[in-house]
């Protein structure tokens, strides 16, 4: 069959050879760092707690599984069924043009950072379900599978983020991004296979255990670096930020609550 170390391996070949992790418009340098790689339980309660939360629209792993099944004629083997998940970290000269601005637009670096970094992160989607599938695995990537969907403006049908967290891959911050061992300056990715992978430990005890604001009551340097006022201590107001960004962003992306925190690249110390 396959083992998670194969994955793993595969995954970060493609990081170190593919031409769309190269800047090669800007600078010709690396977008990505080598990527973290975790596995998750496809029937983790984590994902059920999901659709309760998120709402009834909400793909558990089984059932995106269960809908590409249904559209290729075939059938899932047994009960076994993983999700594997990857960060992108990004790599430090892209992550400090950014972090050197304090209003929009984001930097050159880090807004064709983002366009092609996703570029490359749907290819590694796709190479990853091929692998997936010539080791005789069923495999769906849900974020370019025919059944995403998005739900208003704001909601959609498959969360990358939710996904590493269930693999113990971080927790998330005040503005709602995922704090991984690397920061939460980076791009994430994920694939359900029908296959039994083992799952990666869960360390943490709650889900925004890394973030000092809500561990420690301090930080909060997010607030300050967001130019359209959208995190509060309540939280990301999604509307109040895509809007202004429709308004004022004149290349791709943002970021500026990504870059220059003290979980741009780590966790931060407690």
């Amino acid at each position: 069959m396959v083992s998670s170390s194969e994955i793993k391996a595969f995954i970060k070949d493609l990081a170190a050879t593919s031409l769309l992790n190269r800047l090669a418009p800007v600078d010709g340098g690396r977008i990505f760092d080598e990527p973290m790689v975790g596995f998750a339980d496809g029937r983790d309660p984590l994902f059920d707690a999901c659709k309760r939360i998120i709402g009834e629209y909400y793909l558990t792993p089984e059932t995106a599984l269960l809908k590409l099944a249904q559209a290729e004629h075939r059938q899932i083997t047994g009960d076994d069924i993983s999700v594997i998940c990857w960060a992108l970290p990004f790599a430090e000269r892209i992550r400090s043009a950014n972090a050197a601005r304090t209003s929009l637009p984001a930097s050159e670096l880090w807004s064709k950072g983002q366009q092609q970094g996703e570029e490359f992160n749907n290819l590694v989607r796709q190479e990853v379900v091929k692998y997936l599938n010539g080791k005789g695995c069923l495999a769906v990537a849900p974020m370019v599978s025919p059944f995403y969907e998005r739900h208003g403006r704001y909601q959609t049908n498959w969360s990358e983020r939710h996904a590493l967290y269930a693999a113990g891959m971080g927790t998330f911050g005040l503005s709602r991004w995922l704090i991984t061992e690397r920061g939460m300056a980076m791009r994430c990715g994920s694939v359900v296979a029908n296959v039994k992978l083992e799952p990666t430990s869960k360390p943490h005890a709650s889900h925004t255990e890394d973030c000092p604001f809500f561990s420690q009551g301090s930080c909060g340097e997010c607030i300050s670096r967001c130019p359209a006022g959208a995190i509060t201590p309540e939280g990301l107001d999604k509307p109040k930020c895509r809007e202004y960004l429709d308004l004022h962003a004149r290349v791709e992306g943002c970021g500026l609550c990504q870059t220059g925190v003290p979980c741009e690249a780590g966790v931060p110390r407690r």
